[in-house]
């Protein structure tokens, strides 16, 4: 083997105990020579952080406040709108009506309200033919005659009764003044036509409470319900509204009959739903007047053939021994006047199912 057993020669432990020679640690305590820290505590030459704080050189923030154009927030970008608290709520009023063609009801959008002279909108389409609601009002009284018919037959009796005593007591006074010969003609023209005024008034308030609740009585039945009796008595609260529209109708139709008829039934097949706008919406006898002229002003054609329709169905009543115009023809065209009038709010009339 070498002598001493290994380096140095002589063997031991190399003089100092390692590097550097002499022992200890390397002077200055390492790196830089003469120890410390490098000079200026790192990058760049000289200590300190780089010149303004960071890229560019110069400081601040890239130019135009990031990458990209200058200036800002991207136009448009992304984030919270300015002022925060989020996007807020839609715009007042929703995000507007379906597109044409979808569905009037079917989930999502709420229908419209009613507006008058809007298109109708049922399950059969818009518009209407002139003979559905007869045949509507035909197949509900045979469908239930006692539940359906009777007690609207029942109400146009009650009706009916004040003129038909007033009637005959007018008839029989003015029978015996003429056949007394102490009453000029004159005078006897007057008391007749004053007679029938009264009688004609008379009877029109009392139709007027029977007929809202026969109209009353109607839309529910056309609105797949099974009414009690005693809805037909149930006029009271549009009483007042009722008599004033049948006021202004019974004037306007008659005056227009009297012209040659057709603009009475032209006026009639445009007022057809006044009565239901009375009831159901509680409008005046004006606005319901207006109501029911402005929906059936795409129907004027129809409307007027309706009621001539409605005409048909009495004078077959009256042939039918006469009291098939009470049994019968009453029913059918107050269940139709309140079947044209869903048609023309949108909804679709239906019976109830047994």
């Amino acid at each position: 083997q070498p002598p001493g057993g290994g380096y140095p020669p002589g063997g031991g432990q190399p003089p100092g105990g390692g590097y550097p020679p002499g022992g200890g640690q390397p002077p200055g305590g390492g790196y830089p020579p003469g120890g410390g820290q490098p000079p200026g505590g790192g990058y760049p030459p000289g200590g300190g952080q780089p010149p303004g704080g960071g890229y560019p050189p110069g400081g601040g923030q890239p130019p135009g406040g990031g990458w990209g154009p200058p200036g800002g927030a991207p136009p448009g970008g992304y984030g919270a709108p300015p002022g925060g608290g989020g996007y807020g709520p839609p715009p007042a009023g929703g995000y507007g009506a379906p597109p044409p063609g979808s569905p009037p009801y079917g989930g999502g959008f709420a229908p419209p309200p009613y507006q008058p002279g809007a298109p109708m909108v049922g399950a059969s389409g818009p518009g209407f033919e002139a003979t559905e609601p007869i045949a509507f009002g035909w197949n509900a009284v045979m469908k239930n005659f006692g539940g359906i018919a009777v007690p609207i037959v029942v109400a146009g009796l009650v009706s009916a009764v004040p003129n038909f005593i007033l009637s005959v007591m007018r008839g029989f006074v003015v029978g015996m003044l003429t056949a007394s010969n102490t009453v000029d003609s004159t005078a006897l023209m007057a008391i007749n036509g004053g007679s029938f005024a009264v009688t004609y008034l008379i009877s029109l308030i009392v139709q007027a409470y029977m007929i809202a609740g026969m109209v009353q009585f109607s839309l529910r039945v056309c609105r797949g319900e099974r009414p009690d009796f005693g809805v037909v008595f149930s006029g009271g609260p549009h009483f007042l509204a009722m008599l004033g529209g049948s006021l202004l109708h019974s004037l306007g139709a008659g005056l227009g009959l009297a012209f040659c008829i057709v603009p009475g039934l032209f006026l009639a097949g445009s007022w057809v739903a006044y009565s239901a706008f009375i009831v159901d919406k509680n409008m005046g006898p004006i606005a319901a007047l207006s109501a029911s002229w402005q929906a059936m002003a795409p129907y004027r054609v129809t409307g007027l053939v309706y009621v001539l329709l409605t005409g048909v169905v009495v004078i077959a009543g009256l042939c039918a021994c006469l009291i098939g115009a009470l049994l019968v023809s009453l029913p059918v065209i107050m269940i139709g006047n309140a079947y044209l009038y869903l048609k023309l709010i949108g909804e679709q009339p239906r019976l109830a199912t047994a």
